[in-house]
């Protein structure tokens, strides 16, 4: 239900903006309106920097909680602490420098000290090489007229090399150690004016040179007991800075509620002072407020008159025709979760029908008659008690309450026409058909198919005549008579789509009902005679539906010159409409293509199930199954929504409407 909006104006001193914005954002029921300075004389727009200010410390804040609250933060509400009205950013600044900072810090030595640990684990293990082979560390470096080298290389290369450098022998010596069977630890020593050309020899034979840092200490023993002291006091100074972290991540979990609150609240109470209008001395606020809160909103503002001693004006008037006026509405909460399909189509608008209780059980309706099995539909609907009710946090993104609520209507549809049609699990042999006169393996019988065929289109024909009044009822409500009456979804346009209708069943012959006959107290036995159109082939054209069809076109043609469209534009719209009416009647009949298909796979599970038993319960009754709740499921709810979209809300529903957001803080 569309719920009508009243515009509220309010002017009042600029000294009382921020508190009137405030005590309007508590009450939570109006949405604030943009003001242009051409609406009110004298007035200038306002302009509130202090929104950025506050937009980038709550970047900044939430940077802040995904570095500390990695692991999760047990926040504390001091909702005591929370002030009314805005917080200085200076203020809210100052605290978020100050977390900044030591999380920098803290991250920044924690992670210097752990690159240490790496690199001194790194020297330990070249150093307790050395150790091995009684190398200390101050035999190696360079001297006044040598240098000294210490690396690994492949035996294979050490012995290449011994060939290569053969010229150098009175400038260098290499002795070499076994480090394993495969890679030798070499000392390289030499005279400091070849060591350009030896590194360059060296390099091309692949050797790897142990390269000590300077602080390491002269001899071996020493250095490796040096290097493993460094790394217990970095391993420690690293415990600490950890304990210091925690020590951060509480003190951040006591402040981070009020750094939040305040924040969202200053940013949303400054962006709403940049819909307002400012003079010198006053201010002047627009809203809208939907019509069953106005008495609230309005009692609510009457003691602000008081308190403020009378220097506020109010104002309560309807919005202008030409004004973009959000859409309220309410749903009973029976019907709520259709919300989430049909908002997919668009808001509606406030002049429109809103569909979604109307547009929900058709959805519901056209699901349950192409998924009708019992078994399948008790299984959806206790996945659907699970979501809704049990499940928490998010499923693919999505609100899993709602997709619960959808799965509980969608299964008791299922249930519903599954105890019709005879189906449970597949197996058609369980229960007896509950419909009148159908029997067990009814889709093995043409004059049921072709029943289901006809009832199919029927309920078409039903839903987009359904859509089409709807539209009339929109029209006529908001004084649009013309297009109530002419338009190709109004009068005309039923007119038109009952001519095709009656056109097409002449056209092949269709038995609708049989006689009736019934008795009624005081009137005695009543006889309805049979609804039956005789096969009139190519010689439809020429019985009585066509004029229908004509008269409807005429309708619209004359609505196009009344509005003075052209009749290029209305012989084209005109074209359209009959074009779409067929297609769209006949679309209806997936709706029994779907059940027949279900069906079918029932007879797959019955032939199974007589050829051998093992490969009936495997093959069929778990493996169809299962198919078809996962992947026929997801199909007919496609083809449901495609139908309720297309077929249906195109007669009566644009859903151009903006969202009621109500200002908050």
């Amino acid at each position: 239900m569309i719920v009508p909006v009243k515009k509220l104006t309010i002017i009042t001193m600029r000294d009382f903006e921020e508190d009137i914005l405030w005590n309007l954002g508590k009450l939570g029921v109006v949405q604030l309106r943009k003001l242009k300075e051409e609406e009110f004389l004298g007035f200038k727009e306002a302009v509130v920097e202090e929104v950025h200010k506050y937009a980038e410390l709550l970047d900044r804040y939430s940077s802040l909680y995904k570095h500390l609250c990695r692991d999760g933060c047990a926040i504390v509400k001091k909702s005591e602490l929370l002030k009314e009205g805005k917080v200085s950013y200076l203020e809210l600044e100052k605290t978020i420098d100050k977390f900044e900072s030591r999380v920098a810090y803290i991250s920044t030595e924690i992670s210097r000290h752990e690159q240490r640990i790496k690199s001194l684990s790194e020297l330990l293990e070249k150093l307790q090489v050395l150790k091995r082979f009684k190398i200390n560390p101050r035999d190696i470096g360079n001297f006044a007229h040598i240098f000294s080298k210490v690396g690994f290389m492949s035996v294979s290369d050490y012995t290449d090399i011994l060939e290569s450098i053969k010229s150098y022998k009175k400038t260098i010596v290499l002795k070499d150690y076994d480090y394993s069977e495969k890679v030798k630890l070499v000392h390289v020593t030499g005279l400091i004016d070849f060591k350009e050309d030896i590194e360059k020899v060296l390099s091309s034979y692949g050797f790897k040179e142990i390269i000590l840092p300077p602080e390491v200490p002269e001899l071996i023993d020493e250095a490796v007991t040096w290097a493993e002291s460094e790394i217990i006091k970095s391993k420690s100074a690293i415990e600490e800075l950890r304990n210091s972290w925690k020590k951060l991540k509480h003190d951040f979990e006591e402040d981070a509620y009020y750094l939040r609150m305040s924040l969202l609240r200053s940013y949303r109470l400054s962006k709403a002072q940049g819909n307002l209008l400012r003079s010198q001395l006053m201010s002047v606020m627009q809203g809208w407020v939907p019509k069953d809160k106005v008495s609230d909103v309005s009692q609510y503002l009457e003691d602000l008159r008081k308190e403020y001693s009378a220097q506020l004006i109010v104002t309560f008037e309807d919005p202008e025709p030409h004004e973009e006026v959000p859409s309220v509405y309410k749903i009973p909460r029976l019907f709520s979760a259709y919300q989430t399909v049909i908002r997919q189509y668009g808001i509606p608008a406030p002049h429109e029908t809103d569909p979604t209780i109307i547009s929900g059980i058709l959805w519901t309706l056209m699901f349950g008659i192409m998924f009708p099995d019992f078994g399948e539909g008790l299984i959806i609907t206790v996945l659907g008690i699970y979501f809704a009710f049990i499940r928490k946090g998010t499923v693919l993104g999505m609100n899993p309450k709602r997709i619960g609520r959808l799965m509980i209507v969608l299964g008791t549809s299922a249930m519903f026409f599954g105890l019709l049609a005879g189906e449970v699990f597949l197996l058609e042999d369980i229960i007896h058909p509950l419909w009148p006169g159908v029997i067990p393996g009814w889709v093995h019988e043409s004059y049921y198919v072709l029943w289901l065929l006809k009832l199919a289109i029927f309920f078409g024909i039903a839903e987009m005549i359904l859509g089409m009044v709807l539209n009339i009822r929109t029209h006529l409500k908001h004084g649009h008579k013309i297009e109530a009456l002419m338009g190709e979804h109004g009068l005309a346009g039923i007119i038109t789509f009952i001519g095709i209708v009656l056109l097409a069943f002449y056209f092949v012959g269709v038995y609708v009902l049989p006689p009736l006959s019934f008795s009624l107290p005081g009137l005695g036995t009543i006889h309805l005679p049979a609804i039956d159109f005789p096969a009139l082939g190519i010689g439809a054209v020429t019985s009585w539906p066509i004029a229908l069809i004509i008269l409807g076109i005429i309708a619209m043609l004359y609505k196009s010159h009344i509005e003075k469209e052209g009749l290029t534009i209305g012989f084209s719209m005109a074209y359209e409409t009959v074009l779409s009416f067929m297609t769209n009647m006949f679309s209806f009949a997936r709706i029994a293509g779907f059940c027949i298909a279900h069906a079918a796979l029932a007879i797959v599970v019955a032939r199974l199930m007589e050829y051998n038993v093992y490969l009936g319960i495997g093959m069929g009754l778990i493996f169809l199954n299962a198919f078809a709740l996962m992947l026929e499921f997801v199909v007919v709810i496609i083809q449901a929504t495609r139908l309720t979209f297309y077929e249906f809300l195109t007669k009566f529903y644009a859903g151009e409407g903006k969202p009621y957001i109500p200002f908050k803080v």
